[in-house]
């Protein structure tokens, strides 16, 4: 059904493998070299910051995730949340304009799987929305991560653990704000690496509360 749509994606040098779900987080299609519990956790926590910037009235058109092994970029597009994972030797920008230039002109739906012109009312929504870029005080969000992950772990650790993240995040410095996309993405990958798995559970669910705090400031 989404054959189509997959192939458009793989059109992308930079585009090493696709994932595909509803809107709601439902799984379609897993083709990442990663599990699909794995996926699926990722998947959850989108959702859970999509459906909090749409609380705050703004909409979620894409998102960055990082580990120390892959490059996540997710897309929401029409009735769907695609996920890719690709090349960290290609420009993130360059990859998400690229891929928001082809599907621009095609919406997909879960119901029908068929192609349809995307109205030029939703283009123009589109184009206002790509243009307001949501940023934190990174200070601010980076302290209350801090006091999250010194839960579990003592203050150095927990800063030597942002301070990785933040370095595998391409920032060898502080910067005053962050767009709130890249700073949740950094928190996540904080998160990621708690190494004692309930711990971690349990931070995530609570860093999930944090991150939906700073979306409807």
């Amino acid at each position: 059904m989404y054959q189509e749509l997959i192939e458009l994606l793989y059109e992308n040098e930079a585009v090493e493998a696709v994932a595909l779900f509803t809107d709601q987080g439902h799984l379609i299609e897993n083709q990442l070299a990663i599990s699909e519990s794995t996926i699926t956790q990722v998947c959850a926590s989108l959702v859970t910051i999509k459906n909090g910037l749409a609380g705050s009235n703004r909409e979620m058109k894409g998102f960055l995730v990082k580990t120390q092994k892959y490059t996540l970029q997710a897309y929401v597009h029409s009735d769907l949340l695609i996920l890719l994972q690709v090349s960290s030797n290609f420009s993130i920008n360059k990859t998400y304009h690229n891929i928001q230039s082809q599907l621009g002109q095609k919406t997909y739906s879960p119901a029908s799987g068929d192609a349809q012109a995307v109205s030029s009312n939703t283009q123009t929504e589109v184009a206002q929305s790509e243009q307001a870029e949501y940023s934190v005080e990174w200070d601010d969000f980076r302290q209350k991560l801090a006091t999250l992950i010194k839960r579990i772990a003592p203050s150095g650790v927990a800063n030597k653990m942002i301070d990785t993240s933040m370095k595998e995040a391409g920032y060898a410095d502080s910067p005053i704000s962050l767009p709130f996309e890249n700073a949740v993405a950094i928190g996540q990958s904080v998160v990621a690496k708690i190494p004692n798995a309930s711990r971690r559970k349990l931070i995530d669910q609570e860093f999930q509360v944090l991150a939906e705090q700073f979306a409807q400031q």
